[in-house]
């Protein structure tokens, strides 16, 4: 029998981590990580990493789109594979060829939002500045205004890139959001369902990352929570997915 195969699709900094890592240690399946991140292959399963001996690099993926491929996802060896794309990820022209393996193959489509934008947008702007892609000077230059361009962008950004991928003919989505899929095991054992996965009697455990980054204090923690908690922003604090009416009546929610 065929291998089923799946997508992951968010905003970063949504939970698709955590959920890639709870998949992931299902015995029948295989959940990879940022493979189609624009400088590097992050997070190749570990079930299948130790064969390929260090072999999905970038350059190989740009050099050999389809042999990538076809070693990420092999044939038979897990009857469930699939894996998790930042939203911005698809819209990178070096990962066509992977939109034409989307289209071919029909992978399920995971839809994980993070209703809250603003929750989002600070964490994504804790890690950049954990990992010194941004400075102190940078936080504090940060405006309420900055956090709602961030907003909208990643609403605009979600719209786009759910209608574009489920043109290419994908089954019904599973919708989800990550403030429901922490609150315990409902949520994502509907997800490893949709799958074709018995449950495991779990509840999502956050990543690492995340659990040190909810730990760690910061020069610039209190400048940052006052922006993103600025009372004009308030209506970005629960916002609905964009995506969510074109799926309503088939039942993607």
């Amino acid at each position: 029998m065929a291998a089923k195969r799946f997508l992951i699709l968010a905003s970063a900094r949504s939970g698709s981590t955590a959920l890639r890592n709870q998949i992931n240690r299902h015995p029948d399946a295989i959940c990879h990580g940022e493979v189609f991140a624009h400088n590097r292959v992050l997070s190749v399963s570990s079930k299948i990493k130790a064969a390929l001996d260090g072999q999905l690099d970038r350059s190989f993926r740009e050099r050999s789109p389809e042999v990538f491929l076809s070693r990420l996802f092999p044939e038979d060896d897990v009857r469930v594979q699939g894996a998790k794309l930042i939203f911005h990820q698809l819209l990178n022209e070096r990962n066509m060829d992977f939109i034409h393996w989307i289209r071919k193959e029909r992978p399920m489509p995971v839809l994980l939002w993070r209703r809250d934008l603003l929750a989002r947008a600070r964490s994504e702007y804790v890690l950049k500045y954990d990992v010194g892609l941004l400075k102190d000077d940078d936080i504090r230059a940060l405006t309420p205004a900055d956090v709602e361009r961030d907003c909208m962008r990643q609403i605009g950004m979600a719209q786009f890139v759910v209608n574009g991928v489920m043109g290419l003919g994908l089954p019904t989505p599973l919708c989800v959001d990550f403030e429901d899929l922490i609150k315990g095991s409902e949520i994502l054992n509907r997800t490893l369902d949709y799958l074709g996965l018995r449950s495991l009697g779990e509840d999502l455990k956050n990543d690492s990352r995340s659990r040190e980054q909810q730990k760690k204090q910061r020069p610039i923690d209190d400048h940052m929570t006052s922006v993103v908690k600025h009372p004009s922003l308030e209506q970005f604090a629960d916002v609905r997915a964009p995506y969510l009416e074109r799926f309503a009546e088939t039942g993607g929610q």
